[in-house]
């Protein structure tokens, strides 16, 4: 008790002391938000990191440019990673919760299929590509995107020196994340991208609080959702246009004479007349077998007749379609 007497007196001696100097020095933020009673404030640095564009620029990319653009990939959303998951104790769900909200904000875009795959983790360490090709495959989709949250500490500074300081009521929360796209063909990683927030406020805005839905109602009206909340538009709108610019690729599920059976649906905007490019796969090389069209479109299926000069194969197994 007495310690306690001596550290309240020496903060208000300091407070005294500030107060009556005529000094250059600014009060810290933190004290004067508590001071004036300021309401919790959240902010974003969201932040892409670059990535070298194998295909043509994004505004080139758009359906108005050519039909093409107009398709909609298949993208299967994995639940996220928490490197540090004490640091998110309070965001009971969020793997699974991050992952259901990209999938919302994509199939929104009007510009992607999504796919739920929210039970599922991203498998780390040797053998990767084959477990994302495996995992495509099995999913009918052409790419995997996984979001990764790196930090997301609380930070509390404290006002005073040594055993006489005392905590501020403004807390900080930094929010770091990744986000990773998988080719679902070749198994490789297509794209990083790299995103940072913060959230700033009195504890109840900063931590959430226990039993709260995350990513849902009363979770955006505080400071950390409206951060988290920014970070994942971010995301959504990054990712879209970065995947515009990547072809349509389906599968082929089955061939009879020169008409093929293409594993899309109806919802991909594929269209009878359509065109696209046969090709077939052998270990790591692609080889192009010529043009077909599209002749039948179905809710689950699309049918279509090869055009090429060649001679068409009898398996259909290494056989894709593109879009160009």
């Amino acid at each position: 008790m007495q310690t306690l007497i001596a550290k309240m007196a020496f903060c208000c001696a300091v407070l005294i002391l500030v107060s009556s100097c005529a000094s250059t020095e600014s009060i810290p933020e933190e004290v004067l938000a508590a001071e004036a009673g300021a309401e919790a404030v959240a902010e974003i640095e969201a932040a892409p990191e670059p990535v070298p564009a194998p295909v043509p620029m994004i505004e080139m990319c758009s359906p108005e440019q050519n039909v093409a653009f107009t398709f909609r990939k298949k993208v299967a959303v994995l639940a996220a990673g928490i490197s540090h998951p004490q640091s998110a104790q309070d965001l009971l769900g969020l793997e699974v919760a991050w992952s259901e909200s990209l999938q919302k904000a994509y199939s929104e875009s009007g510009r992607l299929l999504a796919v739920d795959a929210s039970d599922v983790h991203l498998y780390i360490g040797e053998g990767q590509r084959e477990w994302v090709i495996e995992l495509a495959t099995k999913l009918n989709v052409q790419f995997l995107v996984v979001v990764n949250f790196n930090n997301l500490h609380v930070n509390r500074k404290q006002f005073g020196i040594g055993e006489y300081s005392v905590p501020l009521p403004i807390m900080r929360r930094d929010i770091d994340t990744e986000v990773f796209v998988f080719d679902g063909y070749s198994g490789t990683r297509m794209a990083r991208f790299t995103y940072g927030a913060f959230a700033r406020g009195f504890e109840h805005g900063v931590v959430n609080p226990k039993r709260q839905p995350v990513m849902m109602g009363a979770f955006f009206n505080t400071p950390l959702g409206r951060a988290m909340e920014g970070l994942l538009v971010s995301q959504a709108q990054e990712t879209v246009d970065w995947l515009a610019c990547i072809p349509l690729m389906e599968r082929v599920s089955r061939v009879s004479g020169n008409t093929l059976y293409v594993r899309a649906t109806g919802a991909s905007m594929l269209r009878p007349g359509d065109s696209l490019q046969l090709f077939r796969r052998r270990g790591e090389l692609d080889s192009h077998l010529g043009p077909v069209d599209i002749v039948k479109v179905f809710p689950d299926s699309v049918v279509a007749v090869y055009k090429g000069t060649g001679t068409m194969p009898s398996s259909a197994l290494g056989l894709r379609v593109r879009a160009w």
